[in-house]
């Protein structure tokens, strides 16, 4: 948790499920050079970098973004999850007990008080939360919420022979909100969503998944893009070029990437990856070094 920003008449705040650092930036982004490393060092002092790519210590975040305006709340993306099994190559979230739901209502916010969940894609670690394990059964967790859900990600992880890792969460966190009718699929042809003067806008990113998603909120004149995974760490903002090997397509992901950063550099936009670490939300201005971008985290 962290201090309120307000966007507009909206009000945003964090609940920090998890951080750690389960993947070493060699492994994260295979073809991370020196010159990526040296820069990264000199505008993101936070991570403890080593000479090389492949045993550099990153730390990555795992948190949900709570938005709320006049009684109306919306969570973006539900982390990891209590209680799930998750196996190798995903076991440092296996059966996890963390004070999610504590940390949430120190922010006032109880699961009942919820009405809208937005999952920016439907990987195991962004729909976590989502349920919930009662009487030997996966419940949702919020059950006054629609669960806004990327159209393209609920066709594609529905089966096992698609993603035989992201099949188990599909299964435990994502399947019983479809089977209660709570879920509202988002993609291309969804409309802009309009509540009490604030406009959210939903604008599939491909690459990452196949339905990952970028959600952008207007208000009082002022902007926020909450990304998800199109980014994971600061580095791709020194080299764009940088995507996960385990992205489904990384070359696009790179394109959505690019043409992203172009739009917001030098900007008022606040942006909201899912993984950075900090506050996890900040501002992108172009690189003093004339290479890439830079990030400026919100106070």
């Amino acid at each position: 948790m962290g201090a309120v920003i307000h966007v507009g008449e909206a009000e945003l705040q964090s609940v920090l499920e998890y951080e750690g650092n389960p993947m070493p930036l060699g492994f994260m982004f295979e073809q991370a050079t020196e010159r990526d490393l040296s820069e990264l060092a000199t505008w993101f002092q936070g991570d403890k970098l080593t000479a090389t790519p492949a045993d550099s210590i990153v730390e990555l975040t795992w948190r949900t973004w709570v938005l709320q305006l006049a009684g109306w709340t919306m969570l973006l993306d539900t982390g990891l999850g209590n209680d799930k099994t998750r196996e190798h190559p995903i076991d440092f979230c296996d059966h996890l007990h963390t004070p999610y739901l504590a940390r949430l209502a120190a922010l006032g916010v109880t699961p009942a008080d919820v009405d809208a969940v937005v999952c920016t894609h439907l990987h195991f670690d962004h729909v976590g939360w989502n349920t919930t394990l009662s009487g030997g059964r996966w419940v949702p967790t919020f059950p006054n919420a629609r669960y806004l859900l990327p159209t393209a990600d609920l066709a594609h992880y529905a089966s096992a022979d698609a993603d035989h890792v992201t099949f188990p969460s599909f299964v435990d966190s994502v399947r019983p909100v479809m089977e209660q009718g709570m879920v509202d699929p988002i993609g291309t042809a969804t409309p802009p969503l309009e509540y009490n003067g604030v406009e959210m806008t939903f604008q599939p990113v491909p690459g990452h998944s196949p339905g990952s998603t970028m959600v952008r909120i207007v208000s009082g004149g002022q902007r926020i893009s909450f990304i998800g995974d199109l980014m994971h760490h600061p580095i791709q903002l020194v080299d764009p070029d940088l995507s996960l090997g385990i992205e489904e397509n990384p070359c696009l992901s790179a394109q959505h990437r690019r043409r992203f950063l172009t739009q917001v550099a030098d900007t008022s936009e606040l942006v909201a990856p899912a993984h950075f670490p900090g506050s996890g939300i900040g501002r992108v201005v172009t690189s003093p070094s004339g290479r890439g971008y830079a990030w400026v985290p919100a106070s």
